[in-house]
């Protein structure tokens, strides 16, 4: 009961920020969140908006953690990846279970440069540094090989100070 009531305040807090910033959220897995930006309505500056999204999920996060110290809860600390790139999303499943969802190669580099961030990290691709007409700091930090042999991208961390 206490893990439904911690995983229900915190995914409450996380989609009041992406909502704030026009994300979708698309799924749930686990205690994870998966969001997209620019589906299913275009928007310009789809990996800005992921970007400042992170940041603000973290500050949230901070106030979170800081009303769940005063009652002696521990800490929510949680990793972050962003990509950004051409997905194919739409309704898939069967009659019996449709399910909107994305598809691509950015989803899962995403999804897998998240589970293995640090906690209080936000892990950037290259793709999505690009995307970005704004200049954010990010430390350059290491090449990934991603999952399913789709090759090597160098991902970046958002410099600590912006996330916090």
């Amino acid at each position: 009961e206490e893990m439904v009531r911690t995983l229900n305040e915190y995914f409450s807090k996380m989609i009041d920020v992406i909502f704030q910033y026009d994300g979708t959220v698309n799924k749930f897995i686990g205690d994870g969140v998966v969001v997209l930006f620019g589906a299913p309505v275009a928007l310009e500056d789809e990996a800005y908006r992921a970007v400042q999204t992170a940041r603000a999920m973290h500050r949230a996060l901070q106030q979170m953690n800081a009303e769940r110290a005063a009652v002696s809860k521990p800490p929510i600390r949680i990793g972050i990846g962003i990509d950004s790139g051409e997905v194919v999303v739409g309704n898939i499943g069967s009659l019996r279970r449709l399910e909107y969802t994305a598809i691509g190669a950015p989803v899962n580099s995403a999804y897998y440069l998240g589970s293995m961030a640090p906690p209080d990290t936000v892990y950037i691709t290259e793709n999505a540094c690009r995307e970005i007409s704004q200049a954010i700091p990010v430390t350059p930090w290491q090449q990934v090989q991603l999952k399913g042999g789709t090759g090597q991208v160098l991902v970046y961390t958002l410099d600590c100070e912006m996330t916090n």
